[in-house]
């Protein structure tokens, strides 16, 4: 079956805040899942850890091409960066390399975009602190 829904590029966020459990609780919900295909762009490892968070069982499938998604509704897509090392960050703490990984998707969301890759960007919660630490003058 060919799904004709919008493909949406969607930024991780900062992997220490709660970018990460809206985007698995948002690509969870039938209604959204009924209205668009979700790509996440970010960090699996930090995917896989927001989902145990909020207790919501996906798959997370690390795709390095839009066209290689599953779009079967218990699959999370994610455009592996491999940016964060999921161990050595704390949640809720504001932090640098958090920072740049969030900085980094937006990048990576962009390029797709203009690509003509996806339909459209959606970008998670941002710590506007951690940009700036990670020099992204905000």
């Amino acid at each position: 079956m060919e799904n004709n829904t919008p493909l949406l590029a969607i930024t991780m966020g900062d992997p220490t805040g709660a970018g990460p459990e809206i985007v698995v609780k948002a690509l969870a919900d039938p209604e959204v899942q009924s209205l668009c295909t979700g790509l996440v762009i970010g960090d699996a490892e930090t995917m896989r850890a927001a989902a145990d968070i909020v207790g919501i069982r996906m798959a997370v499938h690390p795709v390095s091409h839009p066209a290689d998604i599953q779009a079967d509704g218990h699959t999370l897509n994610v455009v592996d960066l491999k940016n964060v090392d999921v161990a050595t960050l704390v949640r809720g703490r504001v932090d640098a390399r958090a920072g740049k990984a969030a900085y980094e998707a937006i990048e990576k969301a962009t390029s797709l975009a203009l690509q003509g890759e996806v339909d459209a960007i959606v970008t998670a919660p941002l710590n506007k602190d951690a940009l700036n630490q990670a020099g992204y003058s905000f």
